[in-house]
């Protein structure tokens, strides 16, 4: 259900989308996907670090970088089961032996801000 891949996250308000995909392709990266004011750079889990470090020496802002559990498919939640899922996934992570949570769940903006709101 799920893909080990290094995650990358740059700063985009710092770095140019297009030089940002260049350096990342050249570095052995999969995709540069644009996420709000983020830069999101994917890639084999075995090439974090030399995707990182080609990042960093362009002068490219790294905010963090992590091997990343993504979802092959996600799954569409909606009204009352959206709100129980992010409980329960609240919950999860705030459990002392749970280090991290990985989910496939897609959940729209709208829906979204009803629950959170």
């Amino acid at each position: 259900m799920f893909d080990r891949k290094a995650q990358i996250v740059v700063d985009a308000a710092q770095a140019d989308e297009d030089a940002t995909l260049e350096v990342a392709l050249d570095a052995g990266a999969d995709d540069v996907v644009r996420d709000g004011d983020q830069l999101i750079v994917t890639g084999p889990a075995s090439q974090l670090h030399a995707i990182q470090e080609r990042l960093k020496a362009r002068g490219l802002a790294v905010q963090s970088a992590e091997v990343a559990m993504t979802p092959k498919s996600t799954v569409k939640i909606e009204g009352g089961d959206a709100k129980r899922l992010l409980a329960l996934i609240e919950e999860l992570e705030a459990m002392d032996d749970v280090a991290k949570v990985f989910s496939n769940f897609d959940i729209d903006a709208e829906a979204m801000a009803a629950v959170s709101g």
